[in-house]
């Protein structure tokens, strides 16, 4: 949550205009509460098209917004998924940083890409790596960051709040234990005691 505070006042302060500044936060904050692997937000080569589009995200309440997750790579059947995310009430929060990146958007065809810059753009993985890098470039951790990043903080801020294993192993949609290594630092999970890189 630390690094996620320090990307939103780097974010605010950037030169970026007031939409690609929604557009990147909101990105932000959807991947790390929503567990999402970068192909699930950002356009990849390999996975075109199967990034969020603006009808998968609809709003529940005023405290709630639900994800359809149409393809993943643990969904092998393409059965989807869905993720529902509450509000915070507090400075990192998908469910506000959603609706004031919505307020900016002037497409709302719902079968649109969800993340579309300016120019008409859609985010690309590349995109999102590089503007991570440029808002950190002075930050200790800046050669450890990358996109798959915002897994490894929930999976981790999740275990240090004493998420019990299954709720974190369905949070991230694995179907292993394999989540145990994004967990950093010294954790205990369920009474176990987990030993992830620092």
């Amino acid at each position: 949550m630390d690094l996620m505070r320090v990307l939103k006042e780097r974010l605010r302060t950037s030169a970026e205009d007031n939409y690609t500044k929604a557009l990147y936060w909101s990105a932000f904050t959807m991947a790390f509460f929503g567990f999402l692997r970068v192909n699930e937000f950002a356009h990849t080569a390999a996975d075109a098209g199967r990034q969020l589009r603006l009808g998968d995200v609809t709003t529940v309440d005023h405290h709630h917004i639900r994800l359809t997750i149409r393809a993943s790579k643990t969904d092998q059947f393409g059965h989807g998924y869905s993720i529902l995310l509450q509000a915070t009430s507090r400075s990192v929060c998908a469910v506000k940083a959603y609706r004031r990146f919505l307020a900016v958007r002037r497409d709302t065809a719902p079968l649109k890409p969800l993340y579309v810059l300016p120019d008409g753009a859609l985010l690309t993985r590349t995109m999102v790596n590089r503007t991570l890098k440029l808002l950190l470039a002075d930050h200790p951790l800046r050669d450890r960051i990358n996109t798959h990043c915002f897994r490894i903080g929930a999976a981790t801020t999740a275990a240090a709040n004493h998420a019990p294993l299954d709720t974190i192993k369905k949070a991230g949609r694995w179907r292993s234990d394999c989540f145990a290594t994004y967990v950093r630092g010294q954790v205990a999970i369920d009474n176990v005691l987990l030993y992830g890189p620092d």
